[in-house]
């Protein structure tokens, strides 16, 4: 019998991936909520898949690298000291000329690495042994009228693979594909900001986080949050109309405080990003769809600290999908 052994393994091959994998938890988005979720659900005993949109997890960075030093007792997982960059002592806050140092407690904190941070917790859930796919994209989902799904199809290098999963899980940030295939309604609560890396500074406080409010940017806040001794992520947050926020930047750094600290800065990259500043959608549970991190508004007012509340959100999430799968 003459058989066809190139034939016969494109055959196996392409039947295999257009085939249906199951699994009891899909999460959607490999930032630190959709990395601390998948952990907690596979730990918990449920087959895992994580998706990610880009080609590495933690690339590019778009926040301050910032986190609380009071929420670090809240962590479901131990932070190995080297994530912990620089250590931030207290926050200088500047209105108009008028300024004031707090120290400690909620003032206080470290910066991070974001690339290196959200690379250290991917690393965990796949300890845990959760499935990660990258340079992956849900495309279509099925579902009923009550949001239950029951098939999702994901692009993965041009090729279709279709995914059974008993819960779904959106950690895509601010701006979720999950609302936009269910026809979920979205509010236009998202903040912006414009960041950059710069280093070559004269920083007045090295060990303090400085917070700028006033008339240079009404409606906005900007900040200088130290990295290094010589180097800070530099940038300013508005609630205001995108176009405004180049012009409101440029106000910033114009005030003469600001000015003689940047004055031999020199730009290493751009972290600009946006940030949620109310919720997203009427609820963040819709049938068998769960929306964690950023895209369930899970950050701390006023200055969106949402890095450790979204590690430890997915941490309960994921629990919680085990404890409701029984």
């Amino acid at each position: 019998m003459n058989i066809n052994f190139r034939y016969l393994f494109k055959l196996i091959f392409y039947g295999l991936f257009a085939m249906s994998i199951e699994c009891d938890v899909l999460v959607v988005g490999g930032g630190p909520a959709g990395c601390s979720a998948a952990r907690a659900a596979t730990k918990s005993g449920l087959k895992t898949i994580l998706i990610e949109e880009d080609k590495q997890i933690g690339s590019p960075v778009r926040c301050a690298e910032a986190i609380g030093e009071y929420l670090l007792p809240y962590m479901p997982l131990d932070v190995p000291q080297n994530q912990l960059l620089w250590k931030i002592e207290g926050m200088y806050l500047w209105a108009d000329e008028v300024s004031i140092i707090k120290e400690g407690g909620m003032w206080a904190g470290y910066s991070i690495n974001r690339e290196k941070w959200d690379k250290w917790i991917s690393l965990e859930a796949k300890k845990a042994g959760t499935q990660i796919i990258m340079n992956a994209k849900i495309t279509k989902i099925e579902h009923n009228t009550n949001f239950e799904i029951n098939k999702v199809a994901i692009l993965k290098d041009g090729k279709e693979l279709s995914i059974r999963p008993k819960f779904l899980i959106s950690a895509e940030g601010v701006n979720p594909s999950i609302m936009d295939l269910l026809d979920i309604e979205k509010k236009q609560c998202i903040g912006h900001v414009k960041s950059f890396e710069i280093k070559n500074l004269d920083l007045k406080y090295p060990k303090y986080e400085q917070m700028f409010f006033g008339n240079f940017a009404p409606g906005a806040y900007a900040y200088i949050f130290p990295i290094s001794k010589k180097s800070a992520n530099v940038g300013i947050g508005t609630l205001k109309n995108k176009e405004q926020i180049d012009f409101l930047y440029n106000n910033f750094i114009e005030i003469p405080f600001v000015k003689k600290q940047l004055s031999n800065g020199v730009t290493v990259v751009e972290k600009s990003g946006d940030a949620p500043i109310g919720d997203l959608s009427e609820k963040i549970v819709y049938g068998n769809v769960f929306f964690v991190g950023d895209s369930a508004n899970q950050n701390i007012k006023p200055f969106i600290e949402g890095n450790i509340p979204g590690i430890i959100w997915g941490n309960i999430l994921g629990n919680f999908i085990k404890e409701i799968s029984e």
